[in-house]
């Protein structure tokens, strides 16, 4: 699957909180189960293309050029992995200092 075109790449991250997803089980369908609450919340990654739905500019006017700038992935394959084990996520500031913003299932910035 990496092996096709920019299918190695990370083409979507998410934490998902665990209240604000009323999903509480697996249903065997990626488009419901990548974001799944429960009791931890959920990580999901997906590799290869990143969906340009959240763009807010003018998207059939972008160039090729223009989305690899903005950092979109461009690929025949997205492919989400999904995790629901508790977790601690510690982001770096822009100063080297470190700050948690996500435990428990939940964000607490």
């Amino acid at each position: 699957m990496i092996a096709q075109k920019d299918a190695d790449k990370a083409g979507e991250f998410s934490l998902t909180d665990r209240r604000l997803s009323r999903i509480t089980k697996f249903m065997g369908e990626t488009l419901y189960d990548e974001n799944v609450g429960g009791p931890f919340g959920n990580t999901h990654i997906a590799l290869g293309m990143a969906y340009k739905d959240a763009y807010t500019g003018d998207v059939a006017n972008t160039t090729l050029a223009e989305w690899e700038r903005l950092g979109y992935n461009d690929s025949v394959i997205h492919t989400d992995m999904m995790s629901t084990t508790d977790r601690t996520v510690t982001a770096t500031l822009a100063d080297g200092s470190e700050m948690v913003i996500y435990r428990g299932g939940e964000f607490i910035i």
